[in-house]
């Protein structure tokens, strides 16, 4: 991922949804509020910076994204926990714990929104080509 479209991303942020009724904040946008059961909401753009809570690195699959690819749950600052997808061809991988910025490059064939994790960045595997052991 280039410099440029990092910055563009960061600046997306991650679509959300709030409850008219309660106030609770969701991703993405629900029937019913989990915590009240409205189903009336507002859209909302929330930051995407967001500490990784698990990874996984998926190495087969279906052809039409390059193999392998990581996924991340990422509990954001605002309190919502999304998964977003992260490059893993590199053979760099992400730990939990880690700081990173998630933001918005699509949407799924479903129409949900499609995340992606821009920065930091992940961080080589210990032992790997140049990393620390």
């Amino acid at each position: 991922m280039t410099a440029e479209s990092q910055l563009e991303l960061q600046s997306t942020g991650v679509p959300g949804a709030r409850c008219n009724d309660c106030g609770h904040l969701s991703h993405p946008r629900p029937r019913h509020c989990a915590q009240c059961l409205g189903d009336a909401f507002t859209d909302e753009t929330v930051p995407g910076d967001g500490v990784v809570y698990s990874v996984t690195v998926v190495r087969s699959g279906r052809n039409d994204r390059p193999l392998p690819y990581g996924l991340a749950h990422v509990d954001l600052a605002v309190g919502l926990r999304v998964m977003a997808g992260f490059d893993a061809v590199s053979g760099d991988v992400l730990e939990p714990g880690t700081p990173v910025v998630v933001g918005q490059v699509g949407l799924t064939e479903a129409g949900l929104p499609l995340l992606q994790i821009a920065a930091p960045g992940p961080r080589p595997l210990a032992g790997a080509s140049g990393a620390p052991a």
